[in-house]
């Protein structure tokens, strides 16, 4: 990150100088605490999972997790594509042009991918989980709202005279979860 000092006074500069050393100082701490944390666990021979278990904690691996690849087909060709993004070559071919100019509503990813993925694939990784308005949708374990289920959502802070925000975000997934 660059900063531009021409519009700064000698005062402000010197506050971001500063802070900067603040947090160079604050972040040498933290790293003199870590080695030491470090050298007791190997000095004492323990193990950082059973540590942090005993500290109430939990561990968790992120792991870098590719996107998954689903079968699609149409016309007589066959696509790889993931859940995020339809790949160019598909919605370049003129099979898919046609389809969404005949049924508009095949622009939406979801709908698609439930119409097009040939092995059920998607269908199992995205269940049917919701269900509002007598309209099933998939709901996201996270709480993410894809398109159709952010139109649900609308539908049901209109429908209850509800404003926006986490309370109602809980009580719609709540409501509608099946």
């Amino acid at each position: 990150m660059t900063l531009n000092f021409d519009n700064k006074t000698i005062e402000q500069i010197q506050e971001i100088i500063a802070n900067a050393n603040m947090v160079l100082e604050k972040r040498e701490l933290i790293n003199e605490g870590m080695n030491k944390i470090r050298d007791i666990i190997n000095e004492y021979n323990i193990n950082p999972q059973e540590l942090i278990y005993g500290l109430g904690m939990q561990v968790t691996t992120k792991s870098i997790k590719e996107n998954k690849k689903y079968r699609i087909a149409i016309g007589n060709n066959e696509y790889y594509t993931s859940n995020k993004k339809l790949v160019k070559k598909l919605t370049e071919s003129s099979e898919y042009q046609e389809l969404i100019k005949e049924q508009p509503k095949m622009i939406v990813l979801d709908v698609f991918m439930r119409a097009y993925n040939i092995d059920g694939t998607y269908e199992q990784d995205f269940p049917l989980n919701a269900k509002y308005n007598g309209e099933r949708f998939h709901l996201n374990k996270k709480g993410v709202f894809n398109s159709i289920t952010k139109h649900h959502y609308d539908m049901y802070l209109k429908t209850n005279n509800f404003t926006d925000g986490s309370h109602s975000r809980k009580k719609f997934i709540t409501d509608v979860s099946v």
